[in-house]
């Protein structure tokens, strides 16, 4: 199993919280999902720039941070937030950055990451959707 760093960091904040003792406490199918699951229900959300699990704040849930689930606020509704994964080649990533920046409501852009088989690498981008407008079609 890999071990990134974000999954490192959600058992130190659970062995921290008392939600569990050791790693090995998670036995499901999907451990990172898992412990992820158990923190976001603990009240917290990874903050990537960060590198660390942050505890959700009110103005972490008006961006859509945190509600059990990104994607969704305490009542169930829809958050409009929206993950992307964008990989380009490592002299282009940059540019594309600021090209997918420059269309959507963008709320945070991962480092990037080394793709694990082949040049490239890869980015991970949350953003909101904005408010619907009609568009005029000519």
């Amino acid at each position: 199993m890999r071990q990134t760093a974000k999954y490192k960091m959600a058992v130190a904040q659970l062995k921290l919280l008392g939600v569990i003792k050791k790693s090995t406490e998670i036995t499901g199918a999907t451990p990172h999902e898992e412990l992820y699951s158990k923190l976001e229900k603990a009240g917290y959300w990874w903050n990537s720039k960060a590198g660390q699990w942050k505890q959700a704040e009110e103005n972490d849930r008006a961006l859509g941070k945190f509600s059990g689930s990104i994607f969704e606020y305490p009542d169930g509704m829809p958050s409009g937030v929206f993950r992307l994964r964008v990989m380009a080649h490592p002299t282009e990533i940059d540019s594309v950055i600021k090209e997918v920046c420059a269309r959507l409501n963008v709320i945070e852009v991962s480092k990037p990451y080394d793709n694990r088989k082949g040049a490239g690498q890869r980015v991970y981008v949350l953003c909101k959707r904005r408010p619907f407008k009609e568009v005029a079609r000519k």
